[in-house]
């Protein structure tokens, strides 16, 4: 595939939408700290277990919740991430002391409003939405804004990394104890991370040619990454790219790769090079997508651009319409209230 007719990243809304994250991440810190904040927090600490769910990229970043909580936990309580349709079937027990965290940028997501108005969920629970005056929104015990600058593309760039970032803010202040995530710096490597991989996405394209079935994958607590990075290939490019655990990619994952296959690594470690190497030995095209010095925690966020940029890059070679795919109105049909 030639790159020579792609035109610039930059030409579209959705990327416009991304450029903007750098600023979100700034702000999602100095909000943090806000009465909606603090009392999420206050709800939080009286659990004793936190249930973090979501759909789709949302449910991402309730698993990204659930990681933080794995690498610095608490004796005082457990958090699962359970995704939405579990609960707004039953399919969940609940527990005394059990809170929820929903993640809803809209605050409209079908299942869980439905829950809500059912009484199938704990009376207290938590929103974390970019739309205050939704239904979930006005409906929750406590609300956590993230701020989202833009949206004028469908797929979700600035409200993804906000809703990581919160996640991971609320376990560190609810646990008490600090994450391998350097917040400081957080949105100055945004910043470098976006122009790296909108030079580094149309050199690779070549390397994909008519790929579109594949994996992507990330070790250990990045593997909520990798979760990500299949879903934007899916929306944005329209490749069948299912998200795994590195573990995962070197074992099961491999089975039905072949010449025709994309793999698109987070490799961090010796778990993620291991499974590069098993899943090349298939005949699979393996990229690794660029990264700076990114924790494991970090590799949500930060890893989030690359796999962006090449997605967007394929589906504007392809012909795709990247901002507005064909796909939204089957989606909002099903997804929203």
């Amino acid at each position: 595939m030639s790159t020579d007719s792609v035109p610039q990243l930059s030409g579209s809304r959705l990327w416009a939408d991304a450029l903007g994250m750098p600023q979100t991440l700034r702000e999602v810190i100095e909000r943090f700290g806000s009465p909606g904040g603090e009392s999420a927090v206050g709800i939080a600490r009286g659990a004793r277990r936190l249930v973090p769910t979501g759909n789709g990229a949302a449910f991402y970043s309730a698993l990204a919740l659930e990681s933080a909580a794995r690498s610095a936990p608490s004796p005082a309580m457990d958090v699962v991430a359970v995704p939405a349709g579990i609960i707004a079937a039953g399919g969940f027990t609940w527990r005394e002391g059990d809170v929820p965290i929903i993640f809803s940028t809209s605050g409209e997501l079908r299942d869980l409003v439905a829950a809500v108005h059912a009484r199938r969920m704990p009376e207290e629970w938590i929103a974390i939405t970019a739309t205050p005056d939704s239904t979930l929104g006005s409906a929750a015990t406590a609300r956590v804004d993230v701020p989202v600058r833009s949206q004028v593309a469908v797929t979700h760039t600035q409200s993804y990394v906000a809703n990581v970032l919160t996640g991971y803010l609320l376990w560190q202040a609810v646990a008490e104890r600090p994450l391998d995530v350097d917040t400081a710096t957080l949105a100055d490597r945004m910043d470098t991370e976006l122009a790296v991989a909108s030079a580094w996405a149309p050199t690779v394209l070549g390397d994909i040619g008519n790929r579109r079935t594949g994996i992507a994958f990330a070790a250990g607590a990045g593997w909520s990454a990798a979760l990500q990075t299949a879903l934007v290939f899916k929306e944005v490019a329209g490749l069948t790219i299912e998200g795994l655990e590195a573990r995962e990619a070197a074992t099961t994952g491999m089975y039905a790769l072949d010449a025709e296959s994309l793999v698109l690594s987070h490799a961090r470690e010796d778990l993620g090079t291991e499974a590069e190497r098993i899943c090349g030995g298939r005949g699979a095209a393996v990229l690794r997508l660029p990264l700076g010095e990114a924790t494991a925690l970090e590799l949500p966020i930060l890893g989030f651009p690359a796999a962006l940029a090449l997605s967007s890059a394929l589906g504007i070679a392809r012909g795709r319409n990247i901002d507005k795919p064909d796909w939204v109105d089957a989606y909002y049909g099903t997804a929203r209230t």
